[in-house]
């Protein structure tokens, strides 16, 4: 019980996750596709572009 409870401390300390970063959805994507799991790796896949046109500084295409 001792490594659960260190673990929930741990992830209680983790920082905030930035909604422009793109990093999970690819790399979940990536994970998606290596198990053949195609519609989710496009999810995740139009997360990310989705996530990378909204972040700050980033202006839009065809604008």
């Amino acid at each position: 019980m001792a490594t659960t409870r260190s673990g929930a401390r741990g992830a209680a300390n983790t920082p905030p996750v930035d909604p422009g970063d793109i990093s999970f959805p690819i790399k979940s994507a990536k994970a998606y596709l290596r198990m053949n799991q195609y519609k989710q790796c496009a999810r995740r896949c139009d997360e990310a572009v989705e996530r990378g046109q909204g972040a700050p500084g980033r202006e839009k295409a065809g604008r």
